[in-house]
């Protein structure tokens, strides 16, 4: 079929002039001046006028033509009329002054004869009416202010007794007002989110809006005598564009109108929003089995503009569409525009565009305007958990899975998830933010506390920085005391269900006394009453050095793993400030624990104490001990200070011992002994050419002097380093002679 672009007829002359007369009713006064059929307004041709057929109807007896017939003017059809009764020949008939008749009409009632007489005044119309209401005498009843008239008047509802009363607030009047309206219980509301107001809130994206194009929209008809590109008058006498047909007369009408290329946008469904006309077939004599009252709606994509070369075959139908409302000649005599508004979903739609056509079958129809539009889900927050806007799905039974953001100072608790729906409506929320630490939630956000932790004045600092600058100056009763008052700081955090997830030397303070406090609570988290609970976080950094293995594989935090960074401070209070793991990288470090590998004993340090720390770092967070155990094993050592010896022993959680594979220094005399004794003795021209002549020099070796060697083997670097330190504890803490190394 052949497309062409409809030629505008400009009718509005036309329609102003005879808005309120004939209706077109032959085939040929429909084809014969095209712009007088219009199915607005439906107006007729001349030739119509001039048959009895006109002449007997009453759209002839409202002429001027039929008024002015002499013949009708003395009939009692026209005396009859309201055009006799508003004459001077009837006003001036006396009888007629002094009937009933006249005394009951409203042209009487509006004389001062009537208002002055006192059979009104008694009346109970006269005591409706606002006349009485502003007399004195009415105001001054005191039966008045006590009736429900009264109480339904505006002059009541101004009163304070009024806006006080629950009477007041049930009902639509103050619905009404911006007071309601801004009420945060009615946002929150089922009675909110079921209404229209809120649903019509729910964001669309127009692709085409004929409301806002001035004159021709441009589309594309088939064929040239089917539908009309006409400007009207709307009902309020306000331009508007239309494309009509109306060729009712005619059978197996088949009239295409076809829209521009239309952009989806991204949009996989979309909704056509059509407000149209139509003419009731009744109100049409001579149509019956022709007229129809319907007219069909298709749609087909393409990935391009087409022009003119689209088929008819190529369209897919929408459906088939009929009018709520259709209008008749009654209608238009009172220019009352009966608008229908119907709305249909298009999709799945996947290529980069789609036209719309409408197919007339021999109705007579005006197209008044379309919106095409697609839906989205508005952004919102919900549990504290942020959903940006999304697309809603191919069909009306999809549901978009759309994965929330916590909002700022909030952390995941479970994964927060939301469903959009084809009406672009959120459902199902799963999952949900809570408020970090120091915070709590204000409606969708997470506020920071008015908290003030006091605390006293801690003279000496931080405690990794204190130790470091009183290197070796402190007795191992006196560390002791240091670490027993970290424990006791944790009991009681871990007694009420803290979490600290950050312990280390740096976030301890000393005072005067060396009294050390637990500080830093920016990583605190609180959790449930069960000891064994866990938190688990999903981001941020970790303190790598001082974290449980758990803690740094899966985010697992919980008591015993405060336990296992408790372990490292006690290595850092031993080593005076000393960096745990040395020069190690992050992911040496990690790949070392899992391997097994622990922190040997720093110098100087008792057994009892490093077998703690062992314990702190069992694999399993189960086998490790509580901050309880912990503050009793060292008030135990305080009070017996012979258990700080190297052979001192406390209970223990586990069967691991310091001293098993500690190297025998009796069997070893040089360097080459004890490489060969740890099974590295192809190491010993390295160490050779490096002037490493005597095992003293050996234990005073870090880890870039291994390095330095050439050892470049992970595995080797830690097992000597290993045997270094315990040839470093077993050296100091030995009961026999020393020896000269």
């Amino acid at each position: 079929m052949a497309w062409t672009q409809g030629d505008l007829t400009s009718s509005l002359s036309i329609v102003i002039a005879l808005a309120a007369c004939l209706s077109a009713t032959t085939s040929e006064a429909c084809t014969g001046t095209r712009e007088f059929c219009t199915p607005v307004l439906g107006l007729g041709a001349h030739q119509y006028w001039g048959t009895h057929q006109y002449w007997d109807t009453h759209q002839y007896r409202d002429t001027d033509q039929y008024w002015d017939a002499h013949q009708y003017w003395g009939t009692h059809q026209y005396r009859d009329t309201h055009q006799y009764r508003d004459t001077d020949q009837y006003w001036d008939a006396h009888q007629y002054w002094d009937t009933h008749q006249y005394r009951d009409t409203h042209q009487y009632r509006n004389t001062d004869q009537y208002w002055d007489t006192d059979q009104y005044r008694d009346t109970h119309q006269y005591r409706d009416t606002h006349q009485y209401r502003d007399t004195d005498q009415y105001w001054d009843a005191h039966q008045y202010w006590d009736t429900h008239q009264y109480w339904g008047t505006h002059q009541y509802w101004d009163t304070h007794q009024y806006w006080d009363t629950h009477q007041y607030w049930g009902t639509h009047q103050y619905r009404d007002t911006d007071q309601y309206w801004d009420a945060h219980q009615y946002w929150d509301a089922h009675q909110y989110w079921d209404t229209h107001q809120y649903r019509d809130a729910l964001p669309s994206v127009n692709l085409l809006d004929t409301s806002t194009i001035l004159g021709d929209w441009g589309w594309m008809t088939y064929p040239s005598h089917g539908w009309d590109s006409i400007n009207e008058m709307d009902e309020f006498f306000s331009p508007i564009h239309t494309y009509q047909v109306c060729n009712v007369m005619s059978p197996n009408q088949n009239n295409w109108l076809r829209t521009n290329w239309v952009q989806r946008d991204g949009a996989r469904r979309v909704y056509a929003e059509i407000k149209f006309t139509l003419r009731d077939c009744n109100s049409m004599p001579g149509v019956l089995g022709t007229c129809k009252e319907t007219f069909n709606l298709y749609y087909m994509e393409s990935d391009r503009d087409l022009g003119s070369s689209t088929r008819e075959s190529q369209f897919l139908k929408i459906d088939t569409i009929a009018a709520d409302e259709s209008f008749t000649n009654v209608d238009l005599g009172v220019r009352r525009l009966k608008l229908n508004t119907e709305v249909r979903g298009v999709g799945p739609l996947s290529k980069r565009g789609f036209y719309l056509a409408f197919q007339d079958i021999g109705a007579c129809i005006a197209i008044v305007s379309v919106r095409v539009y697609y839906k989205k889900c508005p952004a919102t927050v919900r549990n504290l958990a942020s959903f940006s806007e999304a697309v809603t799905g191919a069909d009306s039974s999809s549901l978009v899975e759309v994965r929330g953001e916590c909002v700022g100072h909030s952390e995941e608790r479970d994964t927060p998830k939301m469903y959009c729906s084809a009406e672009g409506e959120w459902l199902v929320p799963i999952g949900k933010c809570v408020c970090s630490a120091g915070y709590e939630e204000q409606r969708d956000s997470c506020m920071g506390k008015l908290v003030m932790i006091v605390t006293e004045y801690m003279e000496n600092g931080s405690l990794d920085t204190f130790l470091r600058k009183h290197d070796g100056q402190f007795t191992i009763i006196q560390l002791v005391g240091m670490l027993r008052g970290i424990g006791a700081g944790m009991r009681y955090l871990s007694d009420l269900g803290y979490v600290h997830r950050d312990l280390a030397a740096r976030n301890i303070l000393v005072n005067s006394n060396l009294v050390c406090k637990v500080s830093d609570f920016g990583l605190s988290r609180i959790l449930e009453d069960d000891p064994d609970a866990a938190y688990t976080t999903t981001g941020g950094k970790i303190p790598i050095r001082w974290t449980a293995p758990e803690a740094i594989a899966f985010r697992k935090f919980s008591s015993a793993s405060d336990v296992w960074s408790y372990g490292i401070v006690m290595w850092e209070v031993l080593a005076y400030g000393e960096r745990p793991y040395w020069n190690m990288t992050n992911r040496d470090v990690i790949n070392s624990v899992e391997e097994g590998y622990r922190l040997p004993a720093p110098m100087g340090c008792p057994s009892t104490l490093h077998q703690l720390m062992l314990d702190c770092w069992q694999r399993e967070r189960s086998e490790r001990p509580r901050f309880a155990q912990i503050v009793a094993i060292l008030d135990k050592l305080i009070r017996n200070p012979d258990n700080l010896k190297c052979t001192g022993t406390v209970n223990r959680f586990t069967q691991t011992r310091l001293d098993r594979g500690l190297l025998d220094l009796t069997s070893c005399l040089t360097v080459e002994e004890w490489l060969d004794s740890i099974r590295l003795g192809h190491y010993r021209d390295n160490f050779a050419m490096a002037g490493y002549s005597s095992l003293g020099m050996v234990m005073r070796m870090n880890i870039e002097d291994v390095r330095s060697l050439g050892i470049t083997m992970m595995g080797h670097q830690k097992k000597i380093l290993s045997s270094i330190q315990a040839m470093r504890s077993q050296l100091l803490n030995t009961n026999g002679p020393r020896r000269h190394l």
